[in-house]
C-alpha cells in the first residue's frame, strides 16, 4: 500500500499506516512530510520514498522479487535530473 503524506495528514496516515501493517500490508509513505523526516515516517512504514517518486515505483518493487523488503529509497533519476541542472550552470 503507498500513501502520500504531508504535514497536515501525518498522524492519520500514520495511523492507517500502521493498521494495515498489522494486518500484514507492506506499506510505503512517500510525499513531502516523509521526505523532510524520512527517520519519523520509516518508524511507520515498511520503506519510505524520499523526493520524487514516479520514476521510483518500478524500482521499489523489485524486492518483492530480489530481497527483503523495507528501508529509504531516495530517487536516484531526479538526483541525476538535479545534478544535471546544476552542472549545466
Amino acid at each position: 500500500m503507498g500513501i502520500s503524506v504531508d504535514s497536515k495528514t501525518a498522524r492519520r496516515s500514520y495511523e492507517i499506516a500502521t493498521a494495515y501493517r498489522r494486518r500484514g500490508v507492506k506499506v510505503v509513505l512517500g510525499g513531502i512530510h516523509p521526505t523532510a523526516l524520512p527517520e519519523e515516517a520509516g518508524l511507520f512504514a515498511d520503506s519510505v520514498v524520499v523526493g520524487e517518486g514516479e520514476d521510483l515505483w518500478p524500482v521499489l518493487f523489485l524486492p518483492f522479487a530480489t530481497v527483503t523488503f523495507g528501508g529509504i529509497g531516495a530517487d536516484p533519476v531526479g538526483q541525476k535530473k538535479r545534478r544535471r541542472l546544476r552542472e549545466s550552470r
